[in-house]
């Protein structure tokens, strides 16, 4: 399935300009709202969500999103987000299915299957946990859970 027609159409030469900035200034995750930064982040997995969901818990309503990679669980948490619409690199089959059901537009470079564990031995804990929760309340608390128990120590 090619999602490349999402409900509202991201300008591709700006999606574009924006994955350069991201990848000059070697940060992960970048949230912008009406071109003013509200958020970077330089860590990967997913602590740069959780702390999105802590920094805005109001939502991010017409709040672009700039991410290297995007799974299910990431757009659980950024349609609880309320975003606007999210620009990434990657994305796996079941983070666009989950961006299209919450008409978010989103551009992407790269489609995969599903996003893999650091060891490519499996799927990405996270995106087990987004499958089991699509509640995205639950979903966090079960993040932060697994995080607690070390199911997946953050890196940077």
């Amino acid at each position: 399935m090619s999602y490349k027609n999402t409900p509202v159409l991201i300008n591709p030469a700006r999606a574009k300009k924006l994955l350069q900035q991201l990848s000059r200034t070697n940060a992960r995750l970048v949230v912008l709202k009406t071109d003013n930064i509200l958020f970077v982040s330089t860590e990967n997995s997913i602590i740069p969500l959780l702390r999105l969901t802590e920094l805005f818990p109001a939502g991010l309503n017409g709040a672009t999103i700039v991410d290297m990679i995007v799974g299910g669980c990431a757009a659980t948490i950024f349609s609880h987000l309320k975003v606007k619409e999210v620009i990434t690199r990657i994305i796996s089959a079941d983070g666009a299915t989950r961006l299209h059901q919450a008409q978010i537009p989103f551009y992407y470079e790269n489609l995969v299957p599903e996003i893999r564990n650091r060891t490519d031995t499996g799927i990405c804990p996270f995106e087990q946990l987004a499958r089991k929760y699509s509640d995205p309340t639950e979903l966090i608390v079960r993040i932060r859970e697994q995080i607690k128990t070390g199911g997946h120590p953050p890196s940077r």
